[in-house]
């Protein structure tokens, strides 16, 4: 599987757009952390 770089781009730059996706709460992107998993291979 590919990474899309689109969302995986808007996700870290604005997690909150993540959040409003999903229907969960905005403000619990404060505590959110997006990273990728180091040994995936793309």
């Amino acid at each position: 599987m590919r990474t899309d770089t689109f969302f995986y781009t808007l996700f870290k730059q604005v997690p909150e757009a993540f959040f409003a996706l999903i229907g969960e709460d905005v403000r619990k992107a404060e505590r959110y952390t997006f990273t990728q998993h180091p040994n995936r291979k793309d």
